[in-house]
C-alpha cells in the first residue's frame, strides 16, 4: 500500500478507496479494508536567520502598519517615490513571523521597495542575497512570478541589476531562492546606497492582467567572504 501510495499523481482525489486484486487465471477477487487519501499541506520552506545581514529590518517585523503604501508602513522601508501602493500584509510563512510586502509587477511597470543602506555597496566586493517570497493565486493572471533586486544610488537617478530570480512556479507556497552572487563594480564617487525589489514576470505587456501578484517576506545580503559565510536557515 506504501508504495501503491506514493506512486499515486499529486492531483488524485482525496477519499475512501479500496484495493481489490485479481491474480492471473482466477475468476475470484481479494480486497482489502477501506482507506482514506488525504491531501497533506506542504510544509513551508521559511527563511528565520541570516547572520551579517546588510539590511535594517531584513524581515519586515518591525512596527508594522498593516495595509498599502504609503498609509501602511515598516521600519527602514519605503515605496519607490510617486509609485503604487505595494501592500504591508499579515500573510507570512509561519507564526515567528510577522508581516510579509505584498506587490504587483511584470517587465514593463509595477511596484518597488526600496531601502537605503546604512553602508553603501563597496566597489570589488561581492554580495550574496537570499529572499523568501510567495507567489499568490490570482485568477486570470498565469505568469510565473520573479523578483528583480537592484542597486540605486542615493538620488536612485541611476542603477544596476543585481540580479533576477528564476520564476516561483508554484502558487500560495513560501519559497526561498538566491540569486547568482553579484560583484559590485561602481564607483566611490557616486556610490550605490539604496537597494531596490520589484516583482516581475516574462510579460512587457500594459494590460494589468498581464501582472503577477507575490509577496516578500524576508532578504539576506551579505559579503561574500574567503571562507563564503552566508548563513541562512
Amino acid at each position: 500500500l506504501c508504495i501503491l501510495l506514493n506512486t499515486l499523481p499529486s492531483n488524485f482525489p482525496p477519499g475512501l478507496y479500496q484495493i481489490y486484486i485479481q491474480e492471473e487465471n482466477y475468476t475470484t477477487w481479494s480486497y482489502g479494508k477501506v482507506f482514506t487519501i488525504k491531501h497533506c499541506p506542504v510544509e513551508p520552506v521559511c527563511l528565520e536567520e541570516c547572520a551579517h545581514n546588510l539590511l535594517r529590518n531584513w524581515n519586515f517585523n518591525e512596527n508594522p502598519i498593516f495595509g498599502p503604501m504609503p498609509q501602511g508602513s515598516v521600519s527602514d522601508w519605503n515605496r519607490w517615490p510617486n509609485s503604487k501602493t505595494p501592500d504591508v500584509s499579515t500573510i507570512t510563512c509561519n507564526s515567528n513571523d510577522t508581516v510579509s510586502i505584498g506587490m504587483w509587477g511584470n517587465g514593463l511597470n509595477g511596484e518597488f521597495i526600496f531601502q537605503t543602506l546604512t553602508t553603501p555597496f563597496q566597489p570589488g566586493q561581492t554580495y550574496s542575497i537570499s529572499f523568501m517570497a510567495m507567489w499568490r493565486d490570482i485568477p486570470g493572471r498565469p505568469y510565473p512570478l520573479q523578483f528583480e533586486f537592484r542597486a540605486n544610488n542615493a538620488n536612485l537617478s541611476s542603477y544596476e541589476i543585481i540580479g533576477v530570480s528564476n520564476p516561483i512556479l508554484t502558487k500560495e507556497n513560501w519559497v526561498v531562492m538566491s540569486l547568482p552572487d553579484w560583484e559590485y563594480t561602481g564607483s566611490t564617487n557616486d556610490p550605490y546606497s539604496v537597494i531596490s525589489v520589484r516583482p516581475i514576470n516574462h510579460s512587457f505587456s500594459a494590460h494589468y492582467d498581464s501582472t503577477s501578484y507575490g509577496l516578500i517576506g524576508a532578504i539576506c545580503i551579505t559579503e561574500k567572504t574567503t571562507t563564503d559565510i552566508h548563513a541562512i536557515q
